[in-house]
């Protein structure tokens, strides 16, 4: 049985649980699995009922109404994932059915130590253990114990991941499927990381562990009874990526795309959250750059920081959290350029630049300045990137709430120079 069929069985099995009165099977993890494994309108919307009647299970009527939520939640998901046989009714731990007909309840997964076998999870709350765990290659380049879980992503989402542990100091590592030469982001402590735009379809590993010279791992075996310091939990949080002109409000239903904001547009009531959409943004990505002709040897280009960005692209020297407004420059071909040209880009207001050529991707940076007042942004070989039909982009980024007023455009002054 693969591992998607092991989480339809076990998301069944825990609302028939709960039907039979076993009320602490429906623990906190069951409902963002609900929530995300279902994907379509139906039942995301259905996951989200479930999560806020979650509360009321203590009372009659609250724990009537929820259960029949999680009963109809559990029928939509499984109607839409496939046929299902009749071994998949018997539990994780095979055999006939109980007399009442209900399967066993399979255990939560936890981490494994080998790779290969750590499960797949949704978002929630899930366990593991360092104790007796073989030292490896370790998280962050440094050699340690590790185990493992994988989550899948059915739908863009954005990844957070936090290990919460008592007794060792955790390290913890986002990587493709069982690929740790190749960690995405890795970290270590409590803190959470994230791994933003992850596409649907995309199987990642999550590594849970610690250094090899932890001196939590010298701690003994426990008595039995008592909590083993060894022992951790890891939250993982999935956060949607809504589509472009898709219903954003309320923030519970995800974040917009880079390249554009959740926005009430002109002519609609913005009191009615049904108006709000994912709206794109002019200049916020290299999509939809703003197009500057540069048709002589010098000029300016006025930004207006009082319109909507967001920073859709991270620089080497910039940092992240700011607004960016996307340039593209179109060297006009009457230009004549002098020997070994050079473009730039000057201001005297409080922002950073950043240049990118050819293309847009991270790789092809070819300049960056850091956010200060007055800073200066040079643009080599521009003979060289024209030859090649680059036109180079041009990011501007300022932090919100800046002294000098979010109203008040900028000025960036730009000339090309030569030997």
């Amino acid at each position: 049985m693969d591992e998607f069929a092991r989480f339809r069985e076990f998301r069944f099995a825990a609302v028939m649980s709960a039907l039979r009165g076993d009320l602490r099977g429906l623990g906190p993890v069951l409902c963002p699995q609900l929530a995300l494994r279902c994907g379509g309108h139906s039942g995301k919307l259905i996951g989200v009922a479930v999560r806020s009647e979650h509360e009321k299970l203590r009372s009659g009527a609250g724990r009537g109404a929820a259960l029949l939520l999680l009963v109809i939640g559990a029928l939509a998901c499984t109607a839409g994932m496939g046929d299902t046989d009749t071994q998949g009714t018997t539990g994780a731990t095979g055999g006939d059915s109980s007399s009442t007909g209900m399967s066993q309840l399979p255990p939560v997964p936890v981490a494994h130590a080998e790779c290969e076998q750590g499960p797949v999870v949704d978002g929630g709350r899930y366990s593991g253990s360092l104790r007796e765990v073989p030292l490896g290659v370790g998280i962050c380049g440094v050699e340690g114990p590790v185990t493992y879980l994988h989550v899948a992503a059915e739908l863009d989402v954005d990844l957070t991941v936090k290990v919460n542990a008592t007794g060792f100091t955790p390290r913890l590592s986002i990587a493709p499927n069982c690929v740790a030469a190749q960690e995405l982001v890795c970290g270590e402590g409590v803190a959470a990381i994230e791994l933003r735009d992850v596409s649907a379809g995309t199987l990642l590993t999550l590594a849970v562990g610690s250094a090899a010279d932890d001196p939590g791992l010298m701690v003994p075996m426990p008595e039995p009874g008592e909590a083993d310091p060894l022992e951790f939990t890891v939250d993982i949080g999935l956060r949607r990526i809504l589509a472009l002109g898709e219903r954003c409000l309320p923030e519970s239903r995800g974040r917009c795309p880079a390249g554009s904001a959740c926005a009430s547009p002109m002519g609609e009531d913005p009191a009615d959250l049904a108006t709000w959409i994912c709206d794109p943004l002019p200049g916020d990505t290299c999509a939809n750059a703003e197009l500057v002709l540069v048709d002589a040897l010098s000029g300016e280009i006025i930004v207006d920081l009082a319109t909507l960005q967001t920073d859709a692209h991270q620089h080497l020297c910039t940092g992240s959290g700011l607004r960016e407004r996307v340039l593209r420059l179109v060297v006009d071909d009457d230009v004549a350029l002098p020997q070994a040209a050079s473009l730039v880009i000057e201001t005297k207001a409080k922002v950073g630049l950043a240049a990118r050529a050819p293309g847009c991707a991270a790789e092809a940076e070819i300049a960056c300045t850091a956010p200060a007042e007055g800073v200066v942004l040079t643009i080599p070989d521009l003979q060289g990137l024209l030859e090649g039909g680059a036109d180079p982009f041009v990011f501007v980024e300022w932090e919100l709430g800046d002294e000098q007023g979010a109203e008040e455009p900028i000025s960036l002054a730009w000339a090309i120079l030569g030997e």
